[in-house]
């Protein structure tokens, strides 16, 4: 019996290690909208015709991707710096800045393309409320990153 409740006691564990360890951007994105489904708040907010909605949906998920992988670089820079404040030479701390410039820059230039793309299919209101809802959850997604953030260099 001991060993049963040992090895329940192991996978929880390393089940929960696993979970913490779990830097995703996309974690935090679940983590701030607290079990929301990030595509309902869209849905929601947008009122598309059927016609809309077979366009912008594949829209929707092939930008979400791409910013998605954009936003894990720039938290992997921002957990490198906070990881290793303190021990960062001025150089290690330019890289670090000069990355999260390029990234935001990129981010910016993804979002204008599919502006681009989106203004073809919806009305320009729809379009810019839909950037509205994107930002508003980028918004939360970093400040669930900077709440679960351990040793903010703000902090120390």
């Amino acid at each position: 019996m001991k060993k049963v409740l040992l090895l329940v006691v192991a996978i929880v564990f390393s089940l929960n290690t696993q979970a913490q360890e779990d830097n995703s951007y996309l974690k935090f994105e679940k983590d701030a909208l607290q079990g929301v489904n990030k595509k309902h708040i869209v849905k929601s907010s947008l009122t598309l015709t059927q016609e809309e909605e077979s366009v912008f949906w594949p829209l929707y998920n092939e930008y979400n991707e791409k910013m998605n992988a954009l936003q894990n670089d720039k938290l992997e820079l921002a957990l490198k710096y906070n990881d290793n404040y303190g021990e960062l030479t001025e150089g290690d701390v330019m890289d670090i800045m000069d990355n999260v410039i390029k990234i935001k820059k990129q981010l910016l230039d993804l979002e204008k393309k599919y502006y681009k793309k989106m203004i073809n299919i919806m009305s320009p209101v729809k379009v810019v409320n839909y950037f509205k809802v994107e930002h508003e959850v980028a918004v939360k997604v970093e400040t669930e990153i900077l709440k679960g953030s351990q040793g903010v260099a703000l902090a120390k």
